[in-house]
Formats: C-alpha cells, sequence, structure tokens
C-alpha cells in the first residue's frame, strides 16, 4: 500500500479540502477522530495519512489486525489483534495495552469483542486525540454498531451512547465512486440531541 500523505489524498481528490482543515482542527484540540466505509473504501490509507498529522513528539499506541499501517516509529507502540487467537483474545489483549501510559490511539479496525474496551479508554479521558476506524456503510451506522457491539461488554444502550457523544468528535465517511476511485463522501461533527445524536456536516 502506498504511504500517503494527508495533502496528497488532497491532491488527488480523495479528501476535500474543508475535510483536512476539520481533522487538522481535531487533532490540534486532541477530539477523537472515527473513519468508517465498507470494505475497500480506502479506511487505512486514511487513517494512516491522518496519523502523519499527529506530533512527532507525542507516544501513540497502535492496535491493529493487520499488517497494512506503516506507522512504527520510536514513539509508536503497535499491539496486533489476532482474530480467533483463543489463548490471547483481543478483547483481552486490548485491555491489557489500555493499561498503560495514557497517549493516543490509533485503532486500525474495532470490531465486537474489543468495542467495550474501546469505549471505556475514550471515555477515561486518556486517550483524547485518536484516529479510530470501523466497517460501516454510513456515519449513523458506525456510530449505532459501536454502541450494539458494546453491550456484550456491560453497556446501556444509553451508556454507550454516552461515551460516543461525548469522545467521538468527528466522522469520515469513504465510498468507492465510477471506476473504483475512492473519496470522502461524508464528514460530520458528532453533537448530542434529545434522545441521541446529531450529525453536523463539517
Amino acid at each position: 500500500m502506498a504511504n500517503y500523505t494527508a495533502r496528497d489524498l488532497v491532491d488527488t481528490g480523495t479528501l476535500p479540502p474543508r475535510a483536512l482543515e476539520a481533522c487538522v482542527e481535531c487533532i490540534r484540540l486532541r477530539r477523537n477522530i472515527l473513519v468508517t466505509g465498507e470494505t475497500g473504501s480506502g479506511k487505512t490509507t486514511l487513517i494512516q495519512a491522518l496519523a502523519g498529522l499527529l506530533p512527532d513528539s507525542e507516544p501513540v499506541l497502535i492496535l491493529d489486525d493487520g499488517d497494512e499501517l506503516a506507522l512504527d516509529d520510536l514513539h509508536r507502540e503497535r499491539v496486533f489483534l489476532r482474530r480467533g487467537d483463543l489463548q490471547n483474545p483481543p478483547r483481552q489483549v486490548v485491555a491489557r495495552a489500555l493499561r498503560n501510559t495514557p497517549r493516543r490511539l490509533i485503532v486500525g479496525n474495532i470490531c465486537p469483542p474489543e468495542t467495550g474496551e474501546i469505549l471505556r479508554a475514550l471515555g477515561s479521558g486518556r486517550y483524547n486525540g485518536s484516529l479510530l476506524a470501523t466497517g460501516a456503510a454510513s456515519a449513523d451506522t458506525a456510530l449505532r454498531q459501536l454502541a450494539a457491539w458494546s453491550l456484550v461488554d456491560g453497556y446501556s444502550w444509553e451508556a454507550a451512547c454516552h461515551v460516543i457523544i461525548a469522545q467521538i468528535h468527528l466522522v469520515m465517511r469513504l465510498a468507492r465512486g465510477p471506476g473504483g476511485f475512492r473519496h470522502v463522501a461524508e464528514t460530520a461533527y458528532l453533537e448530542a440531541s434529545e434522545g441521541g445524536w446529531t450529525l453536523r456536516a463539517a
């Protein structure tokens, strides 16, 4: 996979300039960004590009279930999640990793087993300024999916939604257009509303 920068993605039309501005502001203010999209839409490429905007001097914990994210350096610790490993289940691996020093977090692919642990980490306020990715067909579907997945880990729907509203600030959805062109089709700020949340276009 090519190692594109955020500016490269703007130049190719994948990332709208206004979306990049919103990401830069979230990173500066240590707000959390969720990237979503269906399989093959370019989530990993975008996460890697946005990771390049993080301050070089700040420690980062990378939780990844593949080897596509080329993000290793002095200040970045990578923990691999091996799906189907019964001796070291992903949920337990994530829980152990998140007990360490507070830092920014990059999650290449949030899946059901570890969703509750990741929401707990975000809710603690110890991992502000993180980059998260999960597969979904829309921004709203991604958020509802995270809430639903956390129910098996002791959350109520209301508690999960509370953490999501408080701790996920910007959602970006990627899509594939004609000819397979991948682009950011939706960029929205997450805001609380009566009975849930509202997505406001960035």
